[in-house]
């Protein structure tokens, strides 16, 4: 996978623009210490697998997972210091079982998933993925990938268009959303975020335009889910998790949306002989912490214990 330089004044350009979320409870339910063994399985700059790393030296071990390379090229800068201990993957973790294989991964004793975005990957246009800017309709974390948010918009008919928008159940107006692209699109090709958000905007009566997020941001979340095949690629990921994990092991996954939070607790359901519960109602943000970092008030964690 070829990597795209980092522009001189990005905020993915030192620690990712990312500040961890739920850190203290993640460490809390994972318990890292020297010796045990751990995968990351949403990387990202790495700030998560470096407070993993810190902890289980000089004989523990971490793999971080990216698809991205954007993030992939931060881990070498962040996590080059803990050497062999650091085990960095180009990959994406629906593949998790696969790579902990062949990385000798396997029976590890925890593992992590920080699900949604990154910070840095809002605050960018590279990844056309924000309303907060104008840039070319991307949406892909893989930059491999073949079909973007602009092919989507752009091809599929409306009855197709209606099914994405309503896989996000909590959107509401799918069919005036579809329509609207299509007669958009039928006068000039959909290519910028800025324009779509337009679009979705105006497709929405004004009443129903919530006050806390753009009326977009829905519509967003659901082609991008589209794009980078979020939920199957989750479904695959939790599934495999209770083969990878030791006895006692423990699968920790902080989730921002509510469609990931259902596919986590059916894995646990279809888990339950397997993985024990350790948190019967999501772990969330202290008011101290959504103060720091904004962004963080959306999250929640659920902690499963692999059955001994």
């Amino acid at each position: 996978m070829s990597t795209i330089p980092l522009s001189s004044d990005s905020k993915y350009s030192t620690d990712g623009g990312h500040i961890p979320v739920l850190l203290e409870d993640v460490l809390r339910f994972l318990l890292p210490s020297p010796g045990k063994n751990y995968i990351d399985a949403t990387g990202g700059p790495g700030n998560m697998s470096k407070a993993l790393l810190e902890r289980v030296g000089p004989r523990g071990r971490v793999m971080t997972i990216d698809c991205d390379p954007r993030a992939t090229e931060l881990q070498e800068k962040n996590l080059a210091v803990f050497g062999d201990n650091s085990i960095r993957v180009s990959g994406n973790f629906r593949d998790i079982q696969s790579l902990a294989k062949m990385y000798s991964f396997s029976e590890v004793d925890g593992i992590l998933f920080d699900l949604g975005v990154s910070s840095a990957m809002l605050d960018l246009a590279d990844y056309g993925i924000s309303i907060r800017h104008d840039a070319d309709l991307d949406m892909r974390f893989d930059p491999t990938l073949k079909v973007n948010a602009r092919d989507l918009v752009n091809n599929l008919n409306e009855n197709e268009l209606v099914e994405i928008l309503k896989a996000m159940d909590e959107i509401r107006f799918a069919r005036k959303i579809a329509r609207a692209i299509v007669r958009s699109r039928d006068e000039s090709p959909i290519e910028t975020t800025g324009r779509l958000a337009d679009i979705v905007s105006k497709a929405v009566p004004r009443r129903f335009h919530p006050k806390k997020i753009h009326v977009a941001t829905k519509t967003f979340l659901a082609l991008r889910v589209k794009v980078n095949s979020e939920r199957e690629a989750l479904s695959e990921a939790l599934m495999s998790c209770p083969d990878i994990l030791s006895a006692n092991g423990v699968l920790v996954v902080i989730c921002y949306s509510s469609f990931e939070d259902r596919i986590v607790k059916e894995t646990w359901r279809e888990n339950k002989e397997r993985l024990e519960r350790l948190t019967k109602k999501p772990v969330t943000p202290s008011d101290e912490e959504i103060m720091t970092n904004p962004r963080s008030r959306s999250a929640r964690l659920r902690a499963f214990r692999k059955i001994a």
